[in-house]
């Protein structure tokens, strides 16, 4: 500290020097100045950052929903008895696992109720294959066929991808599946013009 500076103007003053980095220091600790006042700068050689703003979440992307009219067949032995129940319930319970937010719907009804899962089955009512799936029958030579509709949101390309496990599912237990774009009406139709019975178109 020095002791003493001539001026021209008055007598000597005390030149202190500040231990202070900067005036903001020296105004808080005078108490002149409320220190949530001060913006934040590097006090004792430390940084103050000012918090971080939250991050924003980006929404997310609505998903395409594809709707499919198919023919499902099971390739069967002829006279190999068929129960039609284990048969479906176990497409059901394997679409559902491997295609990403499938429902079954009615073959008919655009806006009947949808099924996700084979526990949605019933076991004693005819009139639930007759909707959901729709003219099955066993075929002359022993394979049972029949109509489904369904929605997910893959295009049919990739349900029926061959690498992928839903692919692999439908080879291993001999199930076919056909994309149709024709409704019931429409195919009674074409069998009457072409004189095939809609299950051979």
């Amino acid at each position: 500290m020095r002791q003493s500076s001539v001026t021209s103007n008055g007598p000597l003053q005390p030149i202190v020097e500040s231990t202070f980095e900067s005036e903001a220091e020296a105004s808080i600790a005078e108490g002149s100045v409320d220190p949530a006042e001060v913006e934040p700068e590097s006090v004792a050689g430390t940084q103050l950052l000012s918090p971080a703003s939250p991050s924003v979440e980006q929404p997310e992307r609505p998903k395409t929903t594809f709707t499919f009219r198919s023919q499902l067949t099971w390739g069967l032995a002829p006279g190999t008895r068929v129960h039609l129940l284990s048969k479906f319930s176990e497409w059901l319970k394997a679409t559902s696992k491997y295609i990403p937010d499938f429902v079954l719907l009615p073959f008919e009804d655009e806006k009947g109720q949808g099924i996700t899962s084979s526990d949605q089955i019933p076991n004693d009512n005819p009139d639930f294959f007759n909707e959901y799936f729709y003219s099955h029958r066993v075929l002359r030579h022993g394979n049972l066929t029949g109509m489904v509709h369904f929605s997910c949101t893959v295009s049919w390309n990739k349900v029926k991808r061959m690498q992928d496990p839903y692919f692999q599912w439908l080879n291993q237990h001999k199930v076919y599946i056909y994309l149709t774009k024709l409704k019931s009406a429409t195919l009674v139709i074409c069998g009457f013009f072409v004189g095939a019975h809609p299950g051979h178109l």
